[in-house]
C-alpha cells in the first residue's frame, strides 16, 4: 500500500525517471545516447550524440590500424540543399565496393575489396601522426600530425588533394571505436580498430 501511495503522489516526470531507471537496469546492453531527444532523429544527429557521449582518447590507445566503418553526411553538406542524410556503413569496414555501389559507379575502383579509408596512428617522439590510406588518396598515403585539444578531442586534417579545410575532431567511443566530426558540420565518421 505504501508503494501505491508513493506512486500516486509522484509527478509524471518523476514516474518517467523511475521508468527510465528500471529500463536501464533491466536492459543494460541498450546504448543510451547523450541527448535522448536526438535518438529518433537523423543519422547525423545520432552520430553527433555518440560524439557528445564519447570520451577523450589516450595517446597510447590510438596506436595501430583503423578502418572506416560509418560515413554519414548531410544533403546540406553535399549539395547545399535540404534533404535526407546519406549513410554508408559496414561493421567490418567500408570497402571500395560499398562506396562504389552507393555512388552508383560499380567499376570505379581497381581493388573493390580494399578498405575504402584506413588510418594508422603512430608515435614519433612526443608527436602522434596519422597515415591515411585509400585508393582515392595519393599512393604513399597522407601523413598528418595529430593535435590534442584542451577539451580532450584529438584532431587531424587529411589532405584529400582538393582545396579546402578538412579538419576532423575525434573522440573515443570505445577502446576500439573512434567517432569524428567534420569541424564545420555535416559529415561524421566512425572508425574501428583492426588487428595489426
Amino acid at each position: 500500500m505504501a508503494l501505491l501511495t508513493t506512486t500516486i503522489m509522484m509527478s509524471h516526470r518523476q514516474l518517467a525517471n523511475v521508468f527510465a531507471i528500471l529500463m536501464m537496469l533491466m536492459a543494460p546492453s541498450f546504448r543510451v545516447y547523450a541527448q535522448s531527444a536526438q535518438r529518433h532523429s537523423s543519422p547525423m544527429a545520432r552520430l553527433e550524440a555518440v560524439f557528445g557521449a564519447a570520451r577523450p582518447a589516450k595517446r597510447s590507445e590510438l596506436n595501430g590500424n583503423w578502418v572506416l566503418m560509418t560515413d554519414v553526411y548531410t544533403q546540406q553538406f553535399q549539395t547545399g540543399q535540404n534533404g535526407p542524410d546519406h549513410v554508408l556503413t559496414n561493421r567490418e569496414g567500408i570497402r571500395n565496393s560499398d562506396a562504389a555501389r552507393q555512388a552508383k559507379h560499380p567499376s570505379s575502383y581497381h581493388d573493390p575489396q580494399q578498405f575504402y579509408w584506413r588510418l594508422r596512428f603512430r608515435h614519433l617522439g612526443n608527436r602522434v601522426q596519422v597515415v591515411s590510406r585509400g585508393e582515392w588518396l595519393r599512393p604513399d598515403g597522407d601523413v598528418e600530425d595529430v593535435t590534442f585539444a584542451g577539451n580532450g578531442d584529438f584532431e587531424f586534417e587529411p589532405d584529400f588533394g582538393a582545396e579546402g579545410d578538412f579538419l576532423y575532431r575525434c573522440r573515443m567511443e570505445t577502446a576500439t571505436r573512434i567517432v569524428c566530426l567534420f569541424h564545420k558540420g555535416g559529415d561524421g565518421l566512425e572508425f574501428r580498430k583492426t588487428a595489426d
